[in-house]
Order: structure tokens, then C-alpha cells, then sequence
């Protein structure tokens, strides 16, 4: 069953939690809100970080690896999965992470025809810690029937 999870938290933005929601549908099992809106800068966090203007969320799906899913979205789902319309940033924090763990990020940058997915990597080696690294950028095509379509590798 796929479903969303705030676990309480609070997600302003509908694109995002819509999202949010496409992404549990795509892969099929329940994802879990760590975070969501936020007004303080947690340790390791960015001034400018998207949670405090209400446009984010970090999350953990059932059953997956940040990894897997990261890949999956990258190379195969984003169109299926992200609002066309929208510039995001979606974020794979590694166990090197100089934030509050590992986790994935999803964060809505603005809206605009002229959609995209920026896949950032950061702390994911020992060397990447703190460094954000754009790893690529997806256009958005706006052909996104959303489907259970992940096959695990």
C-alpha cells in the first residue's frame, strides 16, 4: 500500500506534498516524513534551506535504500513522479553527511514552465561531506502518468 507519513510533521507547499504523494504510488510503499517546515536552522542545515519558506521535506520509503530510490528517480522516474511546472532540488545526504543524518531531500525551488529536477549529492563519501555536488538535471516534459513502475535491481 503506498501512503505518505507526516509523522506530525507540517508540509506548507501542495506541490510538494504532491510529490510526495506520486512518490509513494510510484514505488509502492509507504514514505515516511522525517521533516517538513521548519523556522530554526538545524545543526549542519543552510540559512537558505527551502523548509524554512515551507517548500520541503526530508523522507524515508519502506523497504528502500536513499541510494536506490535516488538512482530510480534519476535515471527512470522523475517524469513520472514531479509536478511539471516546478523547479526542484532533490537531495541525497549520504551517511557522510553534514546535516543530521542521511536522508533524502526534496525541495521546490519555484514554479516555471520551464521545469526541472536538480540531483544533488552530498555526504555521500567522506570527501563529499558538505559539498553539494550537482550530479544531474532533468528536464521536466509534463508527460507524468504516475504508475507503480519500480522495479527493484
Amino acid at each position: 500500500m503506498s501512503t505518505v507519513d507526516l509523522n506530525g510533521k507540517t508540509i506548507t507547499d501542495s506541490v510538494v506534498k504532491d510529490v510526495l504523494n506520486n512518490m509513494a504510488a510510484y514505488f509502492g510503499a509507504t514514505l515516511h516524513v522525517t521533516s517538513g517546515d521548519r523556522t530554526t536552522v538545524p545543526p549542519g542545515g543552510s540559512p537558505t534551506s527551502l523548509h524554512l519558506s515551507g517548500k520541503a521535506a526530508d523522507f524515508k520509503i519502506d523497504g528502500l535504500d536513499f541510494g536506490n530510490i535516488y538512482q530510480n528517480l534519476r535515471n527512470l522516474g522523475a517524469n513520472q513522479v514531479f509536478v511539471p511546472g516546478h523547479r526542484y532540488e532533490f537531495i541525497w545526504h549520504g551517511i557522510h553527511t553534514s546535516t543530521t543524518g542521511a536522508h533524502l531531500h526534496l525541495g521546490r525551488i519555484s514554479t516555471n514552465a520551464d521545469g526541472y529536477v536538480k540531483f544533488i549529492m552530498e555526504g555521500i563519501t567522506p570527501e563529499g561531506s558538505g559539498t553539494y555536488a550537482v550530479d544531474l538535471q532533468v528536464p521536466l516534459n509534463g508527460n507524468n502518468t504516475v504508475q507503480n513502475s519500480y522495479m527493484p535491481q
